[in-house]
Order: C-alpha cells, then sequence, then structure tokens
C-alpha cells in the first residue's frame, strides 16, 4: 500500500536531535509530550498546551516536539503566527497544510480532499472572495473541512491509501488569526479517538482574536497544559558552565539575579559575554546588572512597538523606576 504523504516533503522546523539535550529543568514537559506522542501512535490523540513568559521555552519545547515525532516516524505539519499576519483569514491554517499540498501530486491531492475536506481545495489555492470568510455556513465548511484534511492524512483511507499519525505544531497563538483559531479550537474537541496530535504554544498575558474559541483550545476534553517554569540556580548554573567551565560562583549566582532564571535572557547574556571574551568571574558579576544584549534590546523594542503608545510611557516610566515599580 502507499501512503498518503509519500512523496510529500513536509516542512522541517526541527534544528537536530542535539536540541533536545540543551534543554534544562524541562524533564516533565519533555515527558508529557512523548506520552501524547506515542498516544497518537496508539490512536488517541490529543492537544498539548503550552503557556509562558517571553523567553521561557515554549518554542524549543515545540521544535524539540517536532524532531521527536519525526524520529518516531510520525509526519509533522507546522505553522507560527506573527502580529503581521493576524488579519488575513485562515492564515494559520494555510501554513499548515499548504507545504504538503503543494508538493502532492493529483492522486494525493485527492486523497487528501476526500469528504467533506474537498471544501478546502479553494482555500489553498487562494481562490476565495472575501465574503467567504464572513461568519456563517461557509465558514463553518472551510474548518470542518480543514479537520477531515486532517483525518485524512492522519488516519486510513479509502482507494488503498494508508495515512500516519501527524503532529500539527502552532507557535505563537496569541497572534492567530480568528478562523484558524476557530479551526484549531474545533480540532482539539475531537482528537480523542484520532491519531493526532495538536501542539501550541502561547505567550502568557497576551489577549486572541478569539477569546471563546482560545478557552475551547486551551481546556478541551483532552488538552494537557504545560506552563515551563524559570530555572533554578542550579539551572542557570548548568547552563553557564556550558559556556564557561571555569564559571566562578558570584558570577554564576549574579546570572540568576540578573535574568530571574529566564532561559533567552540567560543564554543571550551568556553569548554576549562569551562573544566579548568577558571572565566569568566576581568582578564581571558586578558589571552583570548595567549588560543588555542586543537580541533582548531588539526584541523588547520589537514588542513596544506593536503595542498601543500608553504602554511605551509605562515602559519608560518603570525603566527610570527600576524594579519594585507599581
Amino acid at each position: 500500500m502507499q501512503s498518503v504523504s509519500a512523496g510529500i516533503q513536509v516542512r522541517r522546523r526541527g534544528r537536530g536531535a542535539g536540541l533536545r539535550e540543551q534543554l534544562v529543568e524541562r524533564d516533565w514537559e519533555l515527558a508529557a509530550l512523548e506520552q501524547r506522542l506515542l498516544g497518537a501512535r496508539d490512536g488517541a490523540g490529543g492537544a498539548v498546551f503550552v503557556e509562558a513568559p517571553a523567553g521561557q521555552g515554549k518554542s524549543r519545547l515545540l521544535t524539540v516536539a517536532g524532531d521527536m515525532a519525526r524520529e518516531a516516524g510520525m509526519q509533522v505539519l507546522g505553522a507560527r503566527a506573527t502580529g503581521l499576519e493576524r488579519e488575513f483569514p485562515f492564515g494559520v491554517a494555510i501554513q499548515l497544510f499548504e507545504p504538503c499540498w503543494v508538493a502532492a501530486d493529483e492522486d494525493q491531492r485527492a486523497a487528501l480532499l476526500e469528504g467533506p475536506a474537498r471544501s478546502v481545495r479553494t482555500l489553498l489555492e487562494h481562490r476565495l472572495p472575501d465574503a467567504a470568510f464572513s461568519p456563517g455556513d461557509h465558514g463553518y465548511a472551510l474548518i470542518h473541512g480543514l479537520f477531515w484534511m486532517a483525518c485524512n492524512l492522519a488516519a486510513p483511507l479509502r482507494g488503498g491509501l494508508v495515512g500516519a499519525p501527524l503532529v500539527m505544531l502552532v507557535d505563537d497563538a496569541q497572534w492567530v488569526d480568528r478562523p484558524s483559531l476557530r479551526f484549531l479550537a474545533y480540532l482539539a474537541e475531537r482528537l480523542g479517538d484520532l491519531p493526532i496530535v495538536l501542539i501550541v504554544g502561547l505567550r502568557e498575558g497576551e489577549g486572541s482574536a478569539d477569546s471563546q474559541a482560545m478557552m475551547a483550545l486551551r481546556d478541551g476534553p483532552v488538552s494537557t497544559l504545560l506552563r515551563p517554569h524559570s530555572l533554578s540556580e542550579v539551572g542557570v548554573e548548568q547552563l553557564a558552565r556550558a559556556q564557561f567551565s571555569d564559571a566562578e560562583p558570584a558570577f554564576v549566582i549574579a546570572c540568576a539575579r540578573v535574568t530571574h532564571g529566564n532561559p533567552f535572557l540567560l543564554v543571550e547574556l551568556l553569548a554576549e559575554l562569551r562573544a566579548d571574551g568577558v571572565a566569568p568571574d566576581a568582578v564581571t558579576a558586578d558589571r552583570l546588572a548595567g549588560l543588555a544584549p542586543d537580541a533582548v534590546l531588539n526584541a523588547v523594542l520589537a514588542r513596544l512597538g506593536a503595542m498601543p503608545a500608553p504602554a511605551g510611557a509605562v515602559a519608560s516610566a518603570v525603566a527610570v523606576l527600576g524594579d519594585g515599580a507599581t
């Protein structure tokens, strides 16, 4: 028999199996992801919701989950939402399915569109009029069709074709467009008996295009919520010594104090110090509070630029007043 995915090359978002070994203090999260993947291989799917503040490592967990799935012989579809595309209807849904659609031949496309999934053809070929994105029966038909396209990829099909367990990765869900968010919530409600895992990353404290759909996605009947925590001082030391084997205790303590155990801030700080040839000693420890890596500055400026003007005013005031300002 032939696989639906035979000859269809899906985008690889992973960065190699070695990334998993670089994660620190994430054993519980990795175990939960692995359990979901194993369940999907046995036909019992589910959703994993990774919610964390910026820089806490949710994107890296999604990347590692994709690598784990590929190593297990599963299909992986990926999408990452952005603030600039939030108003593009079904933009994230198209990101998920378009790569395998473009790479498929006509027979494979026919298999992907069996049953109710046939309504998705015009969406993937970008031939839908704007009116099709308004609420109503047509929008529901597309959401239902996308659900069935996922099923056709993952579950056995007619015509001598077989699918493979499917993993769908969606990062930065706070920026997902409303129709795609509705589709993800619709899918999450129906995963219990399907060989499909939906893994969603969300930045904590952000709004969404559809709070009701986001709540349904987050609290679905087969959803697992993961909240990666800040690194402990032991975790900070592990990462610091990976960059500086001779790091002094005062340097490690200062790294933990300045970054509050945020993995992104810590990694960028260590990379900047290493690039500058700075010694990991007590003298450097006294200077750490005044250092701000370029990558961190750029990330903060980008976030502030996307916020209303009053947010910038508050940020400026807090920058002057310092930590502890009300």
